[in-house]
């Protein structure tokens, strides 16, 4: 037997043997890929979220002290991390405690925002106080999540949950951007 008549066996021992390390190899670039995108996409979402903050706070304070059949609306751009949403499955077992509770966080913030952007969308013709009630809640949701990002963003790998409570944190990111302060307790 010569070595014409063994190579393909052994090619194809050789391919048995490798693929299972290659495709581990493959999987876990792919991962990697993923978690940075993720990350990068909340980055980008969180500039557009401090537009948003800012233009809440100004039709918060706009509408104050005006009458019930006011008629205003002034919403930034929605919160909406479609990478996070679709790639969340894939990504959530590869990042650690912290961070997977503060990605969790982020998408039930984001469904508290939606809500409350919903409702201002559609009854901003008829009832300014109910309006400017779910904008102030929507402005907490939102500083809590900009917060909540500037962290992730900021410590990355080395993330860990705030230990301090969210109405401390909410005063945090308010006094970071200048803004009016939402459903402050007396």
């Amino acid at each position: 037997m010569s070595f014409k008549d063994i190579f393909p066996f052994l090619t194809f021992i050789l391919g048995i043997f490798f693929t299972g390390h290659i495709e581990g190899r493959k999987e876990k670039a792919r991962i990697k890929t993923l978690k940075k995108n993720v990350l990068l996409e909340l980055e980008d979402e969180l500039s557009i979220l401090e537009r948003s903050i800012k233009v809440t706070s100004e039709s918060i304070y706009t509408r104050m002290m005006k009458p019930n059949n006011f008629q205003h609306i002034s919403l930034g751009k929605r919160f909406n991390p479609i990478l996070l949403e679709k790639n969340i499955n894939d990504v959530y077992s590869h990042f650690n405690r912290d961070t997977r509770i503060a990605l969790k966080n982020c998408l039930l913030l984001m469904n508290q925002i939606k809500e409350k952007y919903n409702y201002v969308c559609d009854n901003w013709k008829t009832d300014n106080i109910k309006c400017r009630a779910k904008e102030e809640s929507m402005l907490y949701s939102m500083l809590s999540l900009y917060y909540l990002l500037n962290k992730l963003k900021n410590e990355r790998d080395r993330f860990s949950l705030p230990d301090i409570p969210n109405d401390e944190i909410v005063d945090r990111a308010a006094e970071a951007l200048q803004v009016l302060r939402p459903l402050k307790k007396k």
